[in-house]
């Protein structure tokens, strides 16, 4: 194919880079790799049926509102209660860590790869983030002990802004010192990278306290609502990065961030539409850059041009930059030493190093008052930036789980409980599992009931528990590996724990009375067996709440099933080992329901 057009290339892209991005999530492996290598072959070095330098300055502009929405998408996901639970870890590895990264990528870049100095902080700047993109992909397949895993998780989301921002600032430097002026102040460059935070922050305020208004007021339209929920944090996120970057060029990305902080602090009924959005959106706008990014790859060069230097670059970042920077960036944490080896050995770049890269080649590039040098510096660092993501991605994927089990840092099996229902039957149970010391989690649509769970300091998400991907991302934790359907409504009940057994299999989800017909004789894959249905609790949730709310049962322990009313968990040797309707022969203690003596519940 001898050429192509702007409309071609855009249509193409975005068409195939939709389609790769789903293929990729639903095989749980990092898109960055097959869309990449798709824009690869399909760009000007193969079939050259795409081709971004069609687009001219609309690239740039398309990797910067491609990031910025990537950043918010991630946000969008650190409600108050996943930041206010963030080790003390995650602040070091984004303060003292992302400056050690800097400085020693950088220091790198210039006595390794032979890159002038100005253009080595550049490339220092790129590989301070990681990235949820290819870190969930990993904690989806290896399940890690909770701390380790929320500070991975925590620390690719939070990261890509502040290595956006020190990309676009220092890159801004630069190219001011490639027009001729040098000798440029301390206080100078201290503005240069104040003003973007400074404005990107006041706009992602405004929007995101607007957007959060109008979201406050889609409560109770249904469907509707869940529509307009979805476009005010669209456009609450593409308005900030627009009006951010009215006044500072390459400022949007931290207002899109700061927008999506703020929206993720309303009510998780609004808030859940709105993320669902966003992934969307996120995922073709991606899928489009990165097909574009690989288009611009000449990979026959790329290759022939390896050589010791780039292996020994890879070495020096995976296994002295990154342990160096996370062991004094969790120095006097809680993470014991094994976890921050983890952490050390385990740092994938991904969707924004490349952003970051791309962006950068391409201003450098574009610069009339740069020398042909500069340009070739400005390839080399998008080279030397792929060449990293692909060995650090391979080593994630080849190593996360071995690495893991060889440092005992795997997670045990799911012991605890989530509890759909927050009413004062799930309270309780609750409550009983807390002093076991089991964890447990509570989810509800009714903000009553979830204000009483968090006021008796129980752990509590807003939100629909029939809405089952986002119990599956945002609920179930590695701690977490039964489920017990308690809302009152039989109807969901049963639908909510059948999804239960197909998360966490046989014998692990379960509710009570009339909601546990049909149960009883169904395997985790949701198809009837022949097994025997076991015994059906005598009385149905609701009937249980107006009991309890009476003051006629009341929740407590026994040695023995037969000494309660309605047994609901058996415990042995500390851990869950039978629900309601299951074989309790076995437990050393039951949690259930008995009669008081103020009234006979039987």
């Amino acid at each position: 194919m001898d050429s192509t057009s702007a409309t071609a290339t855009l249509a193409l892209a975005m068409g195939l880079g939709a389609i790769l991005w789903l293929a990729s999530h639903r095989l749980r492996i990092p898109a960055l790799v097959p869309l990449m290598v798709a824009g690869a072959l399909l760009g000007r070095g193969g079939l050259g049926l795409i081709d971004a330098s069609l687009l001219g300055e609309g690239f740039s502009a398309l990797i910067t509102l491609s990031v910025a929405m990537l950043v918010f998408e991630g946000s969008l996901h650190l409600d108050a209660h996943t930041l206010g639970h963030a080790p003390r870890a995650v602040r070091g590895l984004l303060t003292v860590g992302a400056a050690v990264t800097w400085v020693g990528v950088a220091a790198a870049g210039v006595w390794v790869l032979g890159m002038p100095v100005r253009f080595a902080v550049v490339l220092g700047a790129i590989l301070i983030v990681t990235g949820p993109t290819v870190i969930q992909p990993l904690l989806q397949r290896v399940r890690l002990t909770p701390r380790l895993h929320a500070v991975l998780l925590s620390e690719g989301i939070l990261i890509d802004p502040i290595g956006v921002v020190a990309t676009v600032v220092t890159l801004d430097v630069v190219l001011v010192t490639l027009g001729g002026q040098e000798g440029l102040s301390t206080l100078h460059v201290a503005m240069e990278y104040a003003y973007p935070l400074l404005v990107g922050t006041i706009a992602g305020v405004v929007c995101g306290l607007a957007a959060r208004a109008a979201l406050a007021r889609s409560i109770g339209f249904g469907h509707e609502g869940d529509r307009q929920s979805s476009l005010v944090a669209i456009a609450a996120c593409v308005i900030a990065t627009g009006a951010s970057e009215v006044v500072r060029h390459e400022s949007g990305i931290v207002a899109a961030a700061v927008c999506g902080l703020i929206i993720a602090r309303s009510l998780k009924r609004q808030l859940q539409p709105a993320r669902r959005a966003a992934e969307s959106v996120a995922a073709v706008l991606v899928g489009l850059l990165f097909m574009l990014v690989g288009s611009t790859i000449d990979a026959a060069a790329l290759f022939a041009g390896l050589s010791w230097r780039d292996a020994a670059f890879v070495g020096v970042l995976m296994l002295a930059v990154r342990p160096v920077s996370v062991m004094l960036s969790t120095w006097g944490s809680k993470m014991d030493l094994r976890e921050r080896v983890y952490i050390a050995l385990m740092a994938p770049r991904g969707i924004v190093a490349i952003s970051a890269a791309a962006l950068a080649a391409t201003a450098i590039g574009n610069t009339s008052t740069a020398q042909e040098s500069a340009r070739a510096v400005g390839a080399e660092i998008q080279d030397a930036v792929l060449i990293v993501v692909a060995a650090t991605v391979i080593w994630a994927g080849v190593a996360g789980g071995p690495l893991a089990w060889a440092l005992g840092v795997l997670g045990p099996k799911g012991g605890g409980v989530i509890i759909a229902g927050a009413n004062l039957l799930g309270r309780e149970i609750a409550a009983a599992l807390a002093s076991a010391e089991i964890p447990s989690r509570l989810v509800d649509t009714n903000a009553a009931n979830c204000a009483a769970a968090s006021r008796e300091g129980q752990d509590v998400r807003i939100g629909d528990s029939t809405d089952f991907d986002w119990m599956a991302v945002e609920v179930i934790a590695p701690e977490h590996g039964h489920l017990l359907a308690l809302t009152g409504n039989a109807d969901v009940d049963r639908v909510v724990a059948r999804w239960g057994m197909s998360a966490f299999g046989e014998n692990r989800s379960a509710t009570i009375g009339g909601a546990a017909d049909g149960l009883a004789s169904t395997g985790g894959n949701g198809q009837n067996d022949t097994r025997p249905a076991r015994a059906e609790s005598p009385r149905s949730v609701q009937q249980l709440l107006d009991l309890l709310e009476a003051g006629r049962l009341v929740m407590g322990e026994a040695a023995s099933p037969a000494a309660l009313e309605v047994p609901i968990i058996g415990l042995k040797g500390g851990r869950i080992n039978a629900l309601a309707g299951g074989d309790f022969s076995g437990s050393e203690k039951v949690i259930g329901l008995r009669a008081t003596d103020s009234g006979n519940a039987a």
